[in-house]
């Protein structure tokens, strides 16, 4: 088969083939043949290469040998070579209608994409609904606890975690309930036999006092006289050991809550009293007009406690009491939460020259555990140490020079409250006098 060759007669392209004429003596002669390269003779007979998509041009020897006149606004082509025949073959295909399937698929995959996105954010919604809602009845059953409410119990479903926390919740709640019912019982036979030692403590004590005053003022003995007096000191002890246990009880029951409270009239108030009490003790103070700490409205019986034990048991033979108020650290500001303490204390100070706190009631206080009392001071301490604890202060103890003790308590500076009700008189201020 000849190259393709241009028919200028026929302004055709034509294909010249030949084959040889055999036999069996050989070649008798030759088949020339010619073809029209056109769609009439070649191209239609073959599936159709031009479509409403793509056009396809076939270029042999130089000579277009098909060629469509269609043409696409913007088109993607391709050319390659047929081996057997030279022929080089172009396709041109319609980039809009590709970009057209791309845009499809395109859009296609953002939907999927929303969709995942979505299934995604949905399953993280859900599990952040559940884990909040888990959150707030675990929250929910914890308020209930710290309001006394034992017999409450949550259950809690998603997964072995939350499980494990309400069985944890539950068993904590179970815990609660059984301290709580040991607790309540307890206080119950600690008020019955409160009230009952208190009740017959009084009057028995009332009988015991009347008969040792009986006997000392009618008996002409004065072994029995001395006796008789031996029994009313004891008596009276215990009676002030009935009184303190009394104060502590209420103390103990009285208001939770801290307040501003001023210190210094506390104070005044306290010395005011010893000098009445107690005629042969000298009691010296040193008071500023006001000292306002943040500590509980049992306080008061802190202060008076240390300082009646300061002159009650003091055995010196020049008996001194002193009695001192200072207040330290930047003072809070008036229009802030008094309870936001900024390293401010008021501190109180009672000295005296007794025979000073014993060391056993001091180790109790400072190691926070009972001890055996050595007397009826013990008791007090306690009630002191409570109080100011219970205010956010500390309770500390010192050796008097020569002879005798310090009580230091220390309690979180308060801004002042002006124009309360409760608030002290300044003519109530006491100098350092005797």
């Amino acid at each position: 088969m000849s190259d393709v060759e241009y028919a200028e007669r026929a302004d055709r392209p034509v294909l010249v083939f030949s084959a040889p004429i055999l036999d069996g003596s050989g070649v008798r002669g030759v088949l020339v043949g010619a073809m029209y390269l056109d769609r009439q003779t070649i191209f239609d007979a073959i599936p159709p290469l031009e479509t409403s998509s793509q056009t396809v041009t076939i270029v042999g020897d130089g000579i277009v040998l098909n060629e469509n006149e269609r043409t696409f606004n913007e088109g993607i082509e391709s050319s390659s070579t047929v081996e057997s025949t030279g022929w080089e073959v172009t396709v041109t295909r319609d980039r809009t209608l590709l970009e057209d399937r791309l845009d499809r698929l395109a859009a296609l995959q953002t939907l999927v994409l929303v969709v995942v996105v979505l299934v995604m954010v949905g399953f993280g919604y859900w599990q952040y609904a559940v884990s909040l809602r888990q959150t707030e009845r675990l929250l929910d059953g914890f308020d209930r606890l710290g309001e006394g409410d034992y017999d409450s119990t949550v259950s809690l479903r998603g997964g072995a975690e939350w499980e494990r926390m309400s069985d944890g919740f539950n068993e904590l709640a179970a815990t609660l309930r059984a301290r709580e019912s040991e607790l309540r019982e307890r206080r119950q036979r600690l008020d019955v036999l409160y009230r009952v030692l208190q009740h017959n403590i009084r009057n028995r004590m009332s009988i015991v006092l009347n008969y040792a005053d009986l006997i000392a003022d009618e008996a002409a003995d004065e072994t029995v006289v001395g006796a008789a007096e031996t029994i009313h000191r004891a008596g009276r002890d215990i009676t002030g050991l009935s009184r303190k246990a009394q104060q502590m009880k209420n103390a103990l029951e009285a208001d939770p809550d801290r307040r501003p409270v001023d210190v210094a009239s506390l104070a005044a108030d306290a010395v005011a009293e010893l000098r009445e009490e107690y005629p042969d003790v000298t009691v010296t103070a040193s008071l500023p007009d006001e000292a306002w700490a943040m500590a509980l409205p049992s306080v008061r019986l802190a202060v008076e406690n240390v300082c009646g034990n300061a002159c009650e048991h003091n055995d010196s033979d020049d008996p001194r009491v002193e009695i001192a108020v200072t207040a330290t650290g930047t003072e809070p500001d008036v229009d802030r939460d008094p309870a936001d303490e900024n390293g401010g204390r008021v501190r109180i100070e009672v000295a005296d020259n007794g025979p000073g706190i014993p060391e056993q009631d001091r180790a109790a206080i400072d190691e926070g555990r009972e001890t055996a009392l050595e007397h009826g001071s013990g008791l007090g301490l306690w009630l002191t140490y409570w109080v100011v604890d219970n205010s956010g202060g500390t309770l500390r103890f010192a050796d008097n020079d020569p002879r005798g003790s310090i009580v230091i308590i220390d309690l979180p500076r308060a801004a002042p409250r002006r124009g309360d009700a409760n608030a002290p008189d300044p003519s109530n201020r006491v100098d350092d006098r005797p």
